[in-house]
């Protein structure tokens, strides 16, 4: 997704991700208050002109090992067991994500 792309409506991706709506809502008005998307009332939400995608992408990324090395330390999986799983995991596999369309 980049910059001048609409997000999907509340609605429709508290559906995909099977959550309640306000918990949506509360994420695009974070979003938006962080500059990363804006709204255009009755159109939808996109993501700023101004938004240092590579920035975000890179936090996520963090967010994410981060997440995920203590789920597998909880799990008793070393870092070189995670990493020897993914690289062996077949990626199709994986049902892609909005995202990837």
């Amino acid at each position: 997704m980049g910059q001048g792309d609409s997000l999907p409506s509340v609605r429709d991706l508290a559906g995909e991700l099977r959550v309640n709506p306000n918990t949506v809502q509360q994420a695009y008005r974070e979003l938006e208050r962080d500059g990363v998307v804006y709204v255009r009332r009755g159109q939808g939400t996109y993501v700023s002109p101004d938004a240092d995608t590579g920035e975000i992408r890179d936090r996520v990324l963090g967010e994410l090992a981060d997440r995920v090395l203590r789920e597998a330390a909880r799990s008793g999986v070393t870092r070189a067991e995670l990493i020897a799983a993914l690289d062996t995991h077949d990626d199709r596999s994986i049902e892609p994500s909005r995202e990837d369309e």
